[in-house]
């Protein structure tokens, strides 16, 4: 189940208008990276409703996600197809690369640095072992 709707992406975190099919979709997809990236915290914190700034914290880095993924091709950024996931390409004598910006991906999946810092202001990422 995703962390955020399309209400809160709308007026809460005031995003990029995103089709509803396609935002489902994303919302439901950037919901899964949350919790590899926070090894099963958020979905912890959110079920047991224990910490506002936590909840809003991973709320927020959904929707962060969510939008980074639309921009990043929709739907086929988290499939491994999308055009702004190439970073050459050949044609006949013509060719084209781009450097990698420094950001992050997990299988390919594009990952949002600003998803992470905000994860990461709560302690939501920590690898160890600490209650929460």
């Amino acid at each position: 189940m995703a962390y955020i709707d399309q209400d809160y992406y709308t007026a809460s975190y005031f995003g990029e208008e995103i089709p509803d099919l396609d935002f489902n979709k994303l919302a439901e997809k950037a919901s899964l990276i949350i919790d590899v990236v926070t090894h099963g915290r958020a979905k912890i914190v959110t079920e047991q409703d224990s910490d506002p700034e936590k909840i809003s914290a991973i709320k927020t880095a959904t929707a962060i996600q969510t939008e980074y993924m639309y921009a990043q091709g929709g739907v086929s950024s988290y499939t491994g197809t999308g055009d702004n996931l190439k970073t050459s390409e050949s044609v006949g004598n013509y060719s084209y690369s781009r450097n990698i910006d420094g950001s992050y991906s997990f299988g390919g999946i594009p990952i949002s640095p600003l998803a992470l810092a905000v994860l990461d202001s709560q302690s939501l990422r920590y690898a160890g072992f600490k209650e929460i």
